[in-house]
């Protein structure tokens, strides 16, 4: 939609109020007039630049920023509200932020119920935020006057390892442990049939937040896996120990190289969007000013760190080298340099392009998850300072508090396990609970041990009773008949004992001595 459009169908209270932003000098009566004018200034060539220089606002900025890179000129209510809520999280605002993009003319609402509005980013107007985003941020970067002396890509490389990975679990298909992992022989095997090699996993500190089965492989193998999980193009039989490939895998290498690219940049996207939550933006970004041309490393970082927060363990190094920059490497989307000073450089490969598919499933914009607590193989839990008040209460029930620092930390066992059943817990309650609030990320060894645990649990049952010895077995039968007395007998041991449940025994002796039969009491 044009501004012209747009400017229409403004009701002239908020017209006023973007011509008094930029003291327009026109009538402030004459709906025409105001459209006349805010129409002109907002094309003149270097309005909407000088504009953005003048945002002082932090957030107000930040929204910026997010509206020129948005995919589509149209944001639903909803849209629009995760953006402001997320950047007036980060930055303190005084006044709606809303209100203030739209006083300054940069998103419109149109509509005619509430239940109906949407908003518009005026086709011409968003083409000269981006203009000047481009601008402004490849002014912060250093670019490159010559070539790496050395550098690498992985165009390719990851799509003919997957191919390689699916190959193996063709039947019989690869072999699994108990917990789900491929047995290490086979794991190294693979790895040396990848053109790209990792080592296994040593030690044991805490890895999560990046997929499901990113605590038991290294990066790019885990991204791999967890690819071809979430496409179902593996099956898991865990009951049989192995990895097979399905129908859809079989049919993967049919589809074209576009697509594979395209799908892949979307998981990549989906899997790393919760502990970068502005994923897109700092994608955008890079495709900006890597695009054609090779940028430092360090300069690149300075422009991303404002869209970066440390994940818990993982600091804001971490994130940037690793799990942006060395993913992106391994997805084909940069070249990877050095120069002959030692300065490392990127750049966008001149065969990769960012899919307007991945774009429109715009991370940020996604409706806001329910939190998750992280579930290791080694039993422990790991709980968010933002899940505490949401799972802990529950949690408590079928596991013990070891540490409280950056996260609390608890502990399954057995016992705790058993403790849960004993107050009350289910083995379908447990897990739905446990499978929900990890986000269906639960270790297959956990579940399987804490199940056999379940299993065990009340095979043998220990009661407290009371035992009532009659001096004759007519006493017996006659007493076993009393009112009052009838429903707390839980059985008869030979002729002559009842067994009476130990909380009854004061109501029990009362009622036998009321009727006559004076209770002999040990």
């Amino acid at each position: 939609m044009r501004l012209g459009d747009c400017l229409l169908q403004t009701d002239i209270l908020l017209l006023r109020d973007i011509a008094s932003n930029y003291q327009l000098e026109c009538s402030r009566f004459s709906k025409n007039d105001l459209i006349s004018t805010i129409l002109q200034t907002f094309r003149r060539r270097s309005f909407v630049s000088d504009a953005y220089r003048q945002v002082s606002e932090e957030a107000v900025r930040d929204v910026w920023v997010q509206l020129a890179l948005y995919p589509r000129n149209e944001l639903s209510a909803e849209d629009v509200d995760v953006i402001t809520k997320r950047a007036a999280a980060r930055f303190p605002v005084k006044k709606p932020i809303l209100s203030k993009l739209m006083q300054q003319g940069w998103i419109y609402r149109v509509g005619s119920r509430e239940s109906l509005y949407k908003y518009i980013i005026p086709d011409e107007i968003r083409l000269q935020m981006r203009q000047t985003l481009t601008e402004t941020v490849k002014s912060q970067v250093e670019l490159s006057s010559e070539d790496p002396v050395i550098w690498r890509e992985e165009a390719g490389s990851i799509l003919r390892d997957i191919s390689t990975f699916l190959q193996r679990a063709v039947s019989p298909g690869l072999k699994l442990t108990v917990d789900g992992t491929i047995f290490k022989k086979q794991f190294e095997k693979l790895m040396e049939l990848s053109e790209l090699q990792e080592e296994p996993l040593s030690g044991t500190g805490w890895r999560f937040g990046y997929g499901r089965r990113f605590h038991q492989y290294p990066d790019r193998f885990a991204f791999i896996y967890d690819y071809c999980y979430l496409r179902a193009l593996i099956q898991e039989d865990l009951e049989a120990g192995v990895l097979r490939i399905t129908q859809e895998g079989k049919e993967w290498a049919q589809q074209s190289l576009v697509d594979r690219k395209a799908d892949l940049l979307n998981s990549y996207a989906l899997l790393y969007r919760r502990p970068i939550p502005r994923l897109s933006l700092i994608i955008a970004s890079i495709q900006t000013v890597c695009e054609g041309n090779w940028v430092t490393v360090d300069s690149l970082k300075k422009v991303i760190q404002p869209y970066l927060a440390s994940y818990y363990f993982d600091t804001e190094d971490i994130l940037f080298e690793r799990r942006i920059i060395g993913m992106l490497v391994h997805l084909g989307l940069l070249q990877y340099g050095s120069l002959s000073t030692g300065v490392h450089v990127v750049r966008m490969n001149d065969s990769s392009v960012v899919p307007a598919s991945w774009a429109q499933a715009e991370p940020d914009t996604q409706k806001e998850t329910e939190p998750v607590l992280f579930i290791q193989p080694n039993f422990e839990v790991l709980v968010p300072k933002e899940c505490v008040d949401v799972y802990c209460k529950d949690l408590e029930d079928m596991a013990d508090l070891r540490s409280v620092d950056m996260m609390r930390v608890y502990r399954i066992n057995k016992t705790t396990t058993q403790r849960a059943i004993r107050v009350g817990w289910t083995d379908s309650s447990l897990f739905e609970f446990l499978d929900r609030a990890s986000g269906g990320l639960m270790p297959v060894n956990v579940r399987r041990m804490m199940q056999t645990w379940m299993e065990e649990y009340g095979k043998v049952t220990l009661y407290k009773a009371a035992v009532m010895e009659c001096r004759t077995p007519e006493v017996a039968d006659e007493v076993v008949q009393l009112p009052g007395i009838k429903s707390e007998v839980w059985g008869r041991i030979g002729d002559r004992h009842l067994l009476i449940r130990e909380e009854a025994f004061e109501n029990v002796a009362k009622t036998l001595e009321q009727m006559g039969y004076s209770p002999d009491l040990w």
